[in-house]
């Protein structure tokens, strides 16, 4: 399998070509809703012919350990798991950023090269106070050992979005786009490097209700830090791009 090396200057370059990219683009939209997010479950996807012959652990329904020990005396791999907890929103405009999950990962000392899975499907739940119950399937990406030691996740836009549910607000239909992950609501990006080896790292995921007309019809700009800070001056994203080998 193929391995990608990537530097921090590179991952900068992309991210400040994308973050100069759409702002106008970004459709504008007068409903407005308020529930509770989370991101329910996590596991390597089974259909994905990279995490064929990888390592994993599906330790419960948001737990993994992924990879492979270099070492027989260790077993310090990557793990990554979300909280499952249920984050409110109030008020927020359709087209407007808010979070959608919350995640911890550990960077493993010993994770081999090339045997954690390279795509992971993960899903949100969203409960919106009108009453409805909504849930939404995505695939992101994982790299392990990307950047000097560093994981990479990430979401590809043509998985970050979701017509499996389908909300209707003020008699028009939206459905779900994961635009990132961040550490922080200001520090959104299509890309996240995690932390250095031995360390863990917690970061958020962040997503928009969009168009359902929009998104058949192909009218869907993809998501920048600048223009999801224009819209909501709220972006920590996070991408991961993953290359690896499954064996469960």
């Amino acid at each position: 399998m193929k391995s990608y090396r990537l530097t921090i200057s590179a991952i900068v370059a992309c991210s400040s070509i994308a973050l100069f990219s759409i702002v106008s683009a970004q459709p504008t939209y007068a409903a407005s809703v308020s529930g509770q997010a989370r991101t329910s479950s996590l596991d390597p996807n089974p259909s994905y012919d990279g995490n064929q012959g990888s390592t994993y652990t599906r330790n419960n329904y948001r737990e993994l350990t992924l990879g492979e020990s270099s070492s027989a005396a260790s077993n310090n791999v990557d793990e990554l798991q979300s909280f499952g907890s249920n984050t409110s929103f109030s008020g927020v405009d359709v087209g407007e950023v808010f979070q959608v999950g919350e995640f911890l990962h550990f960077n493993g000392e010993d994770t081999a090269d090339g045997t954690t899975p390279e795509t992971l499907r993960t899903v949100v739940r969203l409960d919106l106070a009108s009453g409805e119950n909504l849930r939404y399937t995505f695939f992101t990406n994982y790299e392990n050992n990307a950047v000097d030691g560093a994981d990479v996740f990430s979401i590809p836009f043509d998985t970050s979005i979701s017509d499996e549910s389908i909300v209707t607000i003020d008699g028009e239909e939206y459905i779900l786009q994961i635009v990132g992950f961040g550490t922080s609501a200001d520090n959104i990006s299509s890309s996240i490097v995690l932390g250095d080896l031995g360390t863990e790292t917690a970061f958020n995921s962040y997503g928009r209700l969009i168009s359902y007309d929009d998104y058949l019809n192909g009218n869907i700009a993809v998501p920048t830090p600048a223009a999801a800070l224009m819209a909501l001056s709220v972006l920590p994203i996070l991408l991961l791009r993953r290359q690896h080998k499954t064996t469960k």
